[in-house]
C-alpha cells in the first residue's frame, strides 16, 4: 500500500516497530530522478470540496485553506503533509475567497467585510477592520443563490508592500495599505470578471484575464496575452525564478511581463504535462509550486492537489 511519495534524491532511512521492540535504523541514499514534474498528490487536500480557496507564500512556507470553511493548513515540506493551524475565532456562516502575504503577515478578506491578518509566529487571526464596501457588493455575490456555486476567481494580490482585492464577477479594485491600515478603491476593470481567468501581480502591474492593470498609472489597457483557460492556460501564476510560472495546452511557460515563452525541460521527459481545464491560486516553497482546491472550467472542483517540481 502505497504511503510515502519520493520528491527529489537524498537518504531514506526505515526503522520497523512491533510489540515494543525496534529494528536497527536502515538508511539508504536515494536519487530520484525528476524533473519539471506536474503531478496530483495522493493524499486529498483536508478538509472536503470547496471553491475558491486562499493560498499564499509567508516567510518562505505555503499556507491554503478558507473557501466555503473556516480553516487554514501550512505545507509541512519534510512529510510534505498539510498541518492544521489556527482558523478564525467566533465566527458564523463565514467564506473567504481572497488574500494576500506581506512583509511576512498574511491578509485575508472575508464575506463579513472584514481584512483579518494572519502572524504566522504566533499563529493567531487579528481583526484589522471593515472594508470601505460590503465584500457582497465587491464581488456581487447576492446575485447567485448561495456562495458555494460562486465561481469567479477574485482576486487577491500583493505588489510593492501593498495588497490588492476586488472584480470576481464585477469590475472593482481595491487596494490596501498596511502601513495605514488603510484601503483605497481604484480605476474598475473595463469588463466583468469571467469564470477561468487567471490573475497575478508582477513587475508594477496586475493580470486579470484579458486585461492588465498598470499600478503607478491606475490604468487598465487590453493585455496581450488572454490569461484565461479558454485559450489553454492553466491551472494558474507563481512568482518563481524571477518570473511567473504556469502551463499553456499542457507546456510548463514563464512569463516575463512581455512575452509568454516555454521553460526549458532539460531533456525531461516524465511526468512534464501541465495540467489544462482548471484555475485557481497557487504558491511556492523552495523548488515546489502548490496549487491546492483547483477549479475546472466546467464547473467541477479538485480535491486533490497539485504540485509542480522544479528539481
Amino acid at each position: 500500500r502505497k504511503g510515502f511519495e519520493l520528491l527529489t534524491s537524498g537518504t531514506m532511512c526505515v526503522e520497523l516497530e512491533s510489540g515494543g521492540r525496534r529494528t536497527e535504523r536502515l538508511c539508504k541514499d536515494i536519487t530520484v530522478h525528476r524533473k519539471h514534474v506536474w503531478a496530483r498528490h495522493y493524499v486529498d487536500f483536508p478538509g472536503g470540496k470547496t471553491k475558491l480557496g486562499v493560498t499564499m507564500t509567508i516567510n518562505g512556507n505555503v499556507y491554503s485553506g478558507f473557501g466555503n470553511f473556516n480553516s487554514w493548513y501550512r505545507l509541512d515540506t519534510v512529510s510534505f503533509r498539510w498541518q492544521e493551524m489556527a482558523n478564525i475565532p467566533n465566527l458564523i456562516d463565514f467564506n473567504a475567497f481572497a488574500g494576500f502575504s506581506i512583509e511576512g503577515k498574511g491578509y485575508l478578506v472575508g464575506n463579513n467585510s472584514i481584512l483579518y491578518e494572519y502572524d504566522p509566529a504566533s499563529n493567531s487571526w487579528t481583526n484589522k477592520g471593515q472594508l470601505p464596501q460590503l465584500v457582497s457588493t465587491i464581488l456581487n455575490l447576492g446575485a447567485f443563490d448561495n456562495r458555494e456555486s460562486y465561481s469567479y476567481p477574485v482576486l487577491g494580490v500583493s505588489e510593492g508592500g501593498k495588497g490588492y482585492f476586488g472584480i470576481g464577477n464585477m469590475y472593482y479594485l481595491y487596494e490596501y495599505n498596511p502601513e495605514t491600515n488603510e484601503w483605497k478603491q481604484l480605476t474598475d476593470r473595463p469588463e466583468r470578471g469571467e469564470i477561468g481567468d487567471h490573475s497575478f501581480a508582477y513587475k508594477g502591474k496586475i493580470y486579470a484575464g484579458k486585461y492588465e492593470y498598470d499600478i503607478a498609472t491606475d490604468t487598465w489597457k487590453k493585455g496581450g496575452d488572454d490569461f484565461s483557460v479558454d485559450v489553454g492556460f492553466s491551472p494558474g501564476f507563481v512568482p518563481f525564478n524571477g518570473v511567473m510560472y504556469g502551463g499553456l495546452a499542457g507546456k510548463t511557460v514563464q512569463v516575463d511581463g512581455e512575452k509568454v515563452t516555454e521553460v526549458d525541460l532539460g531533456g525531461a521527459t516524465q511526468l512534464i504535462i501541465a495540467p489544462t481545464g482548471l484555475y485557481g491560486n497557487g504558491a511556492v516553497t523552495g523548488d515546489i509550486i502548490v496549487f491546492p482546491r483547483l477549479m475546472g472550467v466546467l464547473g467541477y472542483d479538485e480535491n486533490s492537489w497539485m504540485y509542480y517540481l522544479d528539481k
